[in-house]
């Protein structure tokens, strides 16, 4: 997974939001916002000592959680906004 990865961090979940929501109805997502703090780089590298990213599971009910910790494998889609990443 390393391989295929732009940062590999271990982090604790900061906050969790509501985030964007693809399709409509039955079939829509909704993906959360989770704020990390970057614990430690493992692979990669970062400017910032937190990250968001977007989870899926919100509608399911389980999403990370406040204070959770874990290691993430992560891809970036889009330019960065102000993660440094």
């Amino acid at each position: 997974m390393v391989a295929t990865s732009d940062l590999v961090i271990r982090g604790t979940a900061q906050k969790i939001e509501p985030g964007r929501v693809v399709g409509q109805g039955d079939a829509a997502i909704q993906f959360a916002q989770v704020t990390l703090s970057v614990d430690r780089v493992l692979f990669g590298k970062i400017g910032a000592a937190s990250l968001v990213l977007e989870e899926y599971g919100l509608e399911l009910g389980q999403p990370s959680r406040a204070g959770e910790h874990g290691m993430y494998f992560l891809h970036q889609k889009d330019a960065p906004a102000s993660t440094g990443l």
